[in-house]
């Protein structure tokens, strides 16, 4: 089998900082007839989630935006009611059934947390290779077990993928939407609940969904987040929305207790302050708010021991709320040059075999194309010379050390996926910032 990478992701030697030095790290998803992976250059598993690179057109051009008028005026008060509202139109649902955390991760972490009390301490969640793994290793280090799946060729999850779960008795199912929305198997979802599965929706990467919308949100329990590279293209935040009220509550009372038997109420506003404060500095000047960065926010990475309590975190909805109008408001235009470019991508990029992922039902939250492994670290260079900023996403997670003893099943999908994906500028926001996406043709046209 071809060796983990050995190391922490969050350490200097860890693959994306390996990554940003221009080193690659290559593997095969190929297993010979012992199971072992064999070594072939022609994978490249190469992690450049988000590449640090001055560039004129960047993925995410909102990221820093939030005017100081903005920001000193949320000092005074919190759009967290206006924006639990518009959830709640979304799904239908009652206040009290969506809980809004710093983090879409964190507020998982705390759902999976009371769900491995009520499990007599022990939680299995199972959940694909191809898969964030900051999120993955919150999970791992709230205390739950981690099972890996593998992937179909159009981003879904399969019956031998379930029937692997059920095997390995996860009572956790985390089923993502990658880069857009698309509907999933109703057998495949029959199969996990009639073995006391709890299926969790992660739309992170759809949520909230475009309008008008072509498709029913279902009532499932949810996952979302509003961070930069999310369709509302926001600062932070996320959360989650359950569909059963009464485990709503007793998440909301659990919180509460926790909150309650944890801090003292002068530490619980003075750690709430700082948060506000730090907060609105960073939206007002990222530079200096680094400065002065709470120790507890230097890791991505949610633990139970230091991350602040979801349900008092509603400082990033001022900036959600006004970003989810504007989306509503470009998205007609957007829908257009989204359509435009597919179509020219792929014919400029014809001799490439550059090809879409598979249809979603609606305009894919991210541009992301799949070129083959042996050319896309070529392309993204080749494009950054053109000041485009490109980026892939996910490191399989069977590749890292964290997750060498999880148990797996064959990964040739996730692995080919890994090395294949790349994301184009193409947010709303660019429609927004008249930097449509049809500026950047005579670029793409210029890549031989």
């Amino acid at each position: 089998m071809a060796p983990p990478i050995n190391q922490n992701i969050f350490d200097k030697s860890g693959p994306r900082f390996k990554a940003q030095q221009g080193q690659k790290i290559i593997w095969n998803h190929n297993e010979d007839e012992n199971g072992s992976d064999c070594l072939d250059s022609n994978i490249d598993l190469q992690n450049i989630r988000y590449p640090d690179c001055p560039v004129r057109m960047p993925l995410y051009p909102l990221a820093g935006h939030f005017s100081g008028k903005s920001a000193i005026r949320s000092f005074f008060y919190s759009k967290s009611d206006v924006l639990n509202n518009l959830i709640c139109c979304v799904f239908g649902s009652s206040a009290q059934q969506v809980l809004l955390g710093e983090s879409g991760t964190a507020t998982l972490v705390y759902w999976l947390e009371w769900l491995q009390l009520q499990n007599g301490g022990r939680l299995s969640v199972a959940l694909p290779s191809f898969f964030c793994e900051e999120t993955a290793l919150a999970i791992r280090d709230q205390g739950s077990h981690i099972v890996l799946l593998e992937l179909s060729e159009d981003l879904q999850l399969s019956h031998a993928s379930i029937d692997f779960a059920i095997q390995h008795g996860c009572n956790v199912l985390i089923w993502p939407n990658y880069f857009g929305y698309r509907l999933r198997n109703q057998n495949i979802l029959r199969k996990a609940r009639e073995n006391s599965i709890l299926v969790v929706f992660d739309e992170a990467h759809t949520f909230p969904p475009a309008q008008p919308c072509s498709y029913e949100l279902p009532q499932e329990i949810t996952l979302f987040s509003f961070g930069v590279n999310k369709p509302l293209a926001g600062i932070s935040g996320g959360g989650m929305y359950f569909p059963d009220p009464v485990m709503a509550s007793q998440i909301n009372n659990f919180i509460e207790s926790k909150r309650r038997s944890w801090r003292s109420m002068f530490m619980a506003v003075t750690d709430d302050t700082k948060n506000v404060v730090y907060t609105r500095l960073r939206w007002i000047s990222p530079q200096f708010a680094s400065l002065i960065r709470p120790k507890h926010i230097a890791s991505s990475v949610p633990h139970i021991s230091d991350t602040p309590f979801p349900a008092m975190n509603h400082y990033h909805s001022e900036v959600a709320v006004a970003r989810w109008r504007l989306r509503r408001e470009t998205m007609p235009a957007h829908l257009e040059y989204v359509a435009v470019l597919q179509s020219e991508v792929l014919k400029l990029w014809s001799t490439f075999s550059v090809s879409m992922l598979s249809p979603t039902c609606d305009v894919p939250a991210m541009f992301t194309i799949r070129a083959p492994s042996k050319i896309r670290y070529s392309l993204s260079e080749a494009l950054r010379e053109q000041g485009i900023q490109t980026a892939w996403h996910f490191y399989p997670l069977h590749r890292l050390t964290s997750f060498q003893d999880c148990p797996r099943e064959a990964m040739p999908v996730s692995d080919q996926l890994a090395s294949e994906v790349l994301t184009l500028p193409c947010q709303w926001a660019h429609t927004m910032l008249k930097m449509t996406p049809l500026y950047l043709l005579p670029q793409f046209a210029n890549i031989s």
